[in-house]
């Protein structure tokens, strides 16, 4: 069977550079639309973030960032593209009991 992109089979995919959901998540939380953007970013089929790690999660970002991933978690496929190497990754993150449940 020839190679068929997931896209036209009907799933959904999106592709954000990393800080982009962390910002529209903030912006959510103060509008109090918290709820359904995190559901939009959590019902993707594919999502992929790109330059991860290139700024420092905040608190608040780590949080909205380990709900995505654990509402995701089974159910939908994310893809993390970084040049960072896997410390590195820890350390953009912050906290390293929520790197490695987002890892």
């Amino acid at each position: 069977m020839p190679h068929t992109p997931a896209c036209t089979k009907g799933y959904s995919a999106r592709y954000y550079r990393s800080s982009r959901p962390m910002i529209t998540l903030t912006q959510a939380k103060a509008d109090g639309t918290y709820t359904k953007a995190l559901n939009l970013l959590v019902k993707i089929d594919m999502l992929i973030l790109d330059d991860w790690g290139l700024e420092p999660l905040k608190s608040a970002q780590r949080n909205d960032l380990i709900e995505i991933m654990n509402d995701r978690d089974g159910s939908t496929s994310t893809v993390i593209i970084s040049q960072l190497t896997t410390g590195q990754r820890y350390q953009s993150i912050g906290d390293n009991t929520l790197a490695d449940a987002i890892l």
